[in-house]
């Protein structure tokens, strides 16, 4: 195995002997008596008290202790502290990592934290007020683009005020902060979705004279905009209450719509809008329009891979049994879509191309097919997702030192350049490939090993895609590079 020096040098530069911070020792007592937890526990402390923290790390471990043991806060007399010190991990890893997929969960995570304080504590619960309004607080006081990751969560913040609904009479009133945190949620939920364009609008607009003929303001009630405004009405008038804590408040505001509960109004419409379509296939071009307006919707981001699967199963219907030229505008908006939502779902915006490929190819068409070809050109080649120890300290903003290491000068050699499929096409994938890779002799050897899995998975892709397509690249695939283009001398 091939030794990297830069990489024991920064293992070296970085290397931090860690004691547990004090304030952790309310979690190792309240732990103290499974001793079999104790030596993950340990790591775990360790980790939030180092100076370069990994979050995805942290965030995944407070997930177990606290969801998992939270029997041992429930009858702990230190349990309330050991709760917040919960809720204040969380919160400062959303705070602190620039990952937005560990954002999302810490968000997750302390969303289903909370409301299982509120459905588990029992006879406890009493102890349990203090943290649980001081978490209130604190996600209402977060500024919108934190925010927006408790409004588009899983685990709706309006599921902790069905939690303190169920409470015993009395504890509504005990939570100060609790029905201000709701009307934030529902103001942003409307003041979101009223942003955009009405669905109604929008989709009579796109499908012109192949508009149904049925009406449409039934099927698009629950997410119009005079709903909507409706729904903020309402608000207003609650907020004109002069006790925003009194439990009518709260029963009232858990009477209006939450942002999950639009969401998966928009789920059902695709559906609806299949079944109204005229004999001969035409809903299918109405389901298509409307997941087309769905993806371009950032709030819709927990169907988005839902509806690209839809996507791909309606466009493959729509390919088979329409004339190539009605259908040209519609697989343009598909790779429009795949161009953006490739990198987060790459696996179903692959199929989605191949599903594509393989019934543009059975019309026989050769116009259409080249159409097909010069989109699947300008789709783009995504990279590979290769990293290295630099992205643990590029997770928290900063960088390795490079003033005493040249060869630490900040260059991020672990994430390689994305190229164009034009290339692709125009020169054998194999040689291709050759010229990218030789742009990585300074990587170890591990990365090494990686990269040629990686590109040994894209060609094996490329040849099954290609048998969609038969012999259009025929000639490409048929030259042969030397063996050892993939595997050069160091």
């Amino acid at each position: 195995m091939i030794r990297s020096k830069a990489l024991e040098v920064n293992i070296a530069d970085h290397h931090v002997e860690v004691e547990i911070d004090r304030r952790f020792a309310i979690l190792q007592d309240v732990m103290a008596p499974y001793f079999g937890l104790q030596e993950g526990l340990t790591t775990f402390l360790k980790e939030l008290s180092h100076p370069y923290k990994n979050w995805h790390f942290i965030v995944k471990e407070a997930r177990v202790y606290s969801l998992d043991y939270f029997h041992l806060l429930k009858a702990h007399d230190n349990g309330p502290d050991a709760a917040w010190l919960f809720v204040d991990i969380y919160l400062r890893a959303i705070e602190s990592t620039t990952s937005d997929e560990v954002r999302a969960d810490a968000a997750d995570n302390l969303l289903l934290f909370l409301i299982k304080i509120l459905k588990d504590a029992g006879d406890r619960m009493e102890r349990f007020v203090p943290p649980l309004d001081r978490a209130f607080q604190s996600l209402g006081r977060y500024d919108r683009r934190i925010f927006s990751l408790f409004l588009k969560s899983y685990y709706q913040l309006n599921r902790l005020g069905e939690g303190v609904r169920a409470l015993a009479d009395g504890y509504a009133e005990r939570f100060a902060h609790l029905n201000l945190l709701l009307i934030r949620f529902y103001r942003s939920t409307y003041d979101y979705w009223l942003s955009e364009e009405d669905p109604q609008q929008w989709f009579e607009k796109e499908a012109g004279d192949f508009r149904p003929e049925a009406p449409l303001e039934s099927l698009f009630e629950a997410i119009s905009h005079r709903t909507l405004k409706g729904h903020a009405h309402r608000l207003d008038e609650i907020m004109q209450c002069e006790n925003l804590r009194a439990p009518d408040v709260l029963e009232a505001l858990l009477e209006l719509p939450g942002f999950n509960q639009i969401v998966n109004c928009h789920r059902e419409i695709p559906g609806q809008l299949l079944a109204i379509g005229p004999a001969g296939g035409r809903g299918n071009l109405y389901r298509l329009l409307f997941l087309f307006y769905q993806m371009n919707l950032s709030g819709l981001s927990i169907i988005h891979e839902e509806a690209l699967r839809d996507i791909n199963r309606t466009l493959t219907w729509i390919i088979e049994n329409e004339k190539p030229w009605n259908i040209r505008k519609l697989i343009d908006k598909t790779f429009s879509i795949l161009k953006a939502r490739a990198s987060v779902f790459p696996a179903t915006a692959l199929n989605c191309v191949l599903n594509m490929g393989k019934g543009v190819y059975h019309t026989q068409d050769i116009d259409f097919i080249n159409f097909f070809i010069d989109r699947v050109i300008e789709l783009g080649f995504q990279a590979p997702n290769i990293g290295g120890g630099r992205q643990r300290l590029a997770d928290q903003g900063q960088q390795c030192p490079s003033a005493e290491h040249p060869h630490l000068d900040g260059t991020d050699r672990t994430q390689p350049q994305a190229f164009d499929a034009s290339d692709v096409v125009s020169d054998h994938p194999h040689i291709r490939v050759w010229r990218v890779y030789q742009g990585y002799g300074s990587l170890p050897a591990r990365h090494h090993q990686l990269f040629e899995q990686w590109c040994g998975a894209r060609l094996q892709y490329r040849q099954t895609a290609g048998s969609a397509l038969s012999g259009l690249l025929q000639r490409h695939r048929s030259r042969r590079p030397p063996a050892g283009y993939l595997h050069p001398a160091r």
